[in-house]
């Protein structure tokens, strides 16, 4: 499961997580940035560091590994550059746009005149449709103009 990363209070890359046997393995990948970047994990009311992003193949990247001893909140928010919980943030604007939840999970709205489509997605940060997610409600979706 993606988590947002935010850097300097702005989403600046994905944490992914999987479990390897007894441990749990953390993936960041983060757009570069200047100078030494720590990384804290954020979930059930508590932070717990990471460790730090380091330079490869162009980005910002870290992989962690704990094991259970380790005391890892089970439900994760967040990651970030600060020790301190993320505030709860005000959901950003849409564009003017009023998104209508549909049976199939997919929402539908208008933007400009033209209808969106906005379908949920799931995607590893090297996906080259990465780029093209757009965050409503805290939920990743692709959205498509018609």
């Amino acid at each position: 499961m993606p988590y947002p990363i935010y850097l300097d209070g702005e989403e600046a890359g994905v944490l992914t997580e999987h479990r390897e046997g007894l441990y749990r393995v953390f993936r960041a990948d983060c757009a570069p940035r200047e100078g030494l970047c720590r990384l804290w994990l954020h979930g059930g009311g508590r932070s717990v560091y990471l460790g730090l992003l380091s330079p490869q193949d162009g980005r910002l990247r870290l992989t962690a590994r704990f094991s259970r001893a380790a005391g890892l909140p089970e439900r994760i928010d967040c990651a970030q550059n600060s020790p301190s919980p993320p505030r709860p943030r005000p959901a950003p604007p849409e564009g003017g746009c009023r998104w209508q939840a549909r049976p199939d999970g997919s929402l539908l709205a208008v933007e400009d005149g033209r209808r969106l489509l906005a379908l949920p997605a799931a995607l590893s940060p090297a996906s080259p449709l990465a780029g093209r997610l757009r965050r409503i409600a805290g939920k990743d979706y692709l959205v498509f103009r018609f």
